[in-house]
């Protein structure tokens, strides 16, 4: 893997932990080692409670914390008693971390071996970055069988051998400990063809966050649910027909924006969504769509025919990169926009939203000729850009058939916010006099679920009624 590839990747993943300074110890008056409330020979941090000391140590990457052991027997003892914290680059030779030698894999491998089997867990954090897994995969198998025996809160791992195809040991699913996992370039073990069950069980696990290239020459349908991929990557999937999207809900804290990279356009894909610009680089071929991109030839998705978008209206950059997502798609006949309500102050634009859309909305192609059912979750009224959104569609499109409309549950005021709807809707000329329109409340539809966005026998974003 190059460096460059390798540096983006990490950029998605948290950040390797503290280096700390080391401590030292000392003896009682019975020549004991222990620690005490009394300094000797300059010894300060020995003065504290071990409590505290087990805090401090808890800080130290492994490498350090290890050292602490050498120092006396107090010192191994407080150390064995911490979570531990694992960095694998903290045990990279000196010419290997300034990038000038290639054979530290062993070096590395034996370190991380040995602080695993020496320390009796758990682990607080370890991360595997910087060393060859594929020429270390025994020692690897060890290494997730001790977390799993030993209990690991949080684990990063990349395979820097990609792209030859690294597949993770059956211990990674018997972390019963585990919060987030987050890994790049390699892949869950695979446990549908065994012969004989294969146990999972992550109780804990809340975070997963991957890296994936996808390439598959079978592979009809990807769902990734209540996940927020790295990057993903659609290498060569001729078959893919679908391809759903539905994040884990950051209401505060957003994680960086997911890269979508479609280097080849499947032939049949029909199914894309819910692409959310706050949440999505989406990239075609080497270009990454941004607000503004021209919609040129080679940059088109002609297969897609139902789209889904998730948006928070009222942020410019959001509804101009919107624009251009939209001009991609030529032949979109079924439309979901999911609106997204603001928790904070909507920030000051610098152009009118509202006039945004009725003097751009006519150039996004399948909007004129083939759109024929619009669907809009979760209405909430107090941004400009949401309305007019909605009533341009009404203006442009000219084949629609069916426009629905939900309420949002932070409406305040429904029936006074319905009424405006309508009002606002029959204020102007349709493009087409026959389109079939309703207003529905926030509880009217069922939940979005992981079976309606797999089950290839319907609409993967409809969720009314029927």
């Amino acid at each position: 893997m190059d460096n460059e590839m390798f540096s983006i990747i990490l950029d998605y993943f948290p950040p390797p932990p503290p280096v700390s300074s080391n401590a030292t110890a000392r003896r009682n008056d019975d020549g004991s080692e222990a620690f005490s409330s009394v300094a000797r020979d300059g010894d300060r941090i020995s003065y504290l409670a071990e409590d505290l000391l087990r805090k401090i140590v808890a800080e130290l990457p492994a490498k350090e914390g290890a050292r602490t052991m050498s120092l006396s027997s107090p010192w191994r003892r407080i150390w064995k008693s911490v979570p531990l914290v694992l960095d694998d680059a903290q045990f990279l030779p000196a010419a290997a971390a300034a990038g000038g030698d290639d054979g530290s894999d062993a070096v590395v491998a034996s370190a991380v071996s040995g602080a695993l089997a020496s320390h009796p867990g758990p682990f607080a954090t370890v991360r595997l970055t910087s060393s060859s897994l594929h020429a270390n995969e025994a020692a690897l198998g060890n290494w997730v069988q001790a977390m799993a025996a030993k209990g690991v809160g949080d684990l990063v791992i990349i395979n820097r051998h990609w792209p030859a195809a690294l597949s993770l040991p059956d211990d990674i699913l018997r972390c019963t400990s585990m919060e987030r996992l987050h890994m790049a370039l390699c892949h869950l073990p695979d446990i549908l063809d065994r012969q004989q069950a294969v146990v999972v069980d992550l109780p804990r696990l809340r975070e997963l966050v991957m890296y994936m290239d996808v390439t598959s020459s079978s592979l009809k349908c990807l769902v990734l649910w209540l996940f927020h991929p790295a990057e993903l990557v659609l290498q060569d999937t001729p078959c893919l027909e679908r391809l759903i999207i539905c994040g884990k809900p950051h209401y505060f804290n957003h994680p960086p924006p997911s890269r979508v990279k479609i280097t080849s356009v499947p032939p049949g894909l029909r199914a894309l969504g819910y692409l959310n610009p706050s949440l999505h680089l989406l990239q075609i071929g080497e270009t990454v769509i941004k607000a503004g991109t021209e919609a040129s030839p080679a940059l088109m998705i002609p297969t897609v025919e139902t789209l889904g978008i998730k948006i928070k209206f009222g942020v410019e950059d959001e509804e101009r990169i919107l624009l251009s997502f939209l001009k991609l798609f030529p032949n979109v006949k079924n439309l979901y926009m999911m609106s997204t309500p603001p928790l904070m102050p909507l920030p000051v634009s610098e152009i009118d939203l509202k006039k945004f859309w009725w003097d751009n909305l006519w150039s996004v192609r399948f909007v004129r000729l083939k759109l024929t059912r619009f669907t809009f979750y979760y209405f909430y009224g107090e941004a400009d850009g949401e309305l007019a959104f909605v009533q341009c569609i009404a203006a442009t499109a000219r084949f629609l058939k069916e426009m629905r409309i939900t309420l949002s549950c932070f409406v305040d005021r429904p029936d006074e916010t319905k009424d405006e709807l309508i009002d606002n809707l029959t204020s102007f000329r349709w493009a087409s006099y026959t389109t079939q329109w309703n207003i529905y409340p926030a509880d009217y539809c069922g939940e979005w679920d992981y079976k309606t966005a797999s089950d290839m026998s319907r609409d993967p974003f409809d969720r009314f009624h029927r």
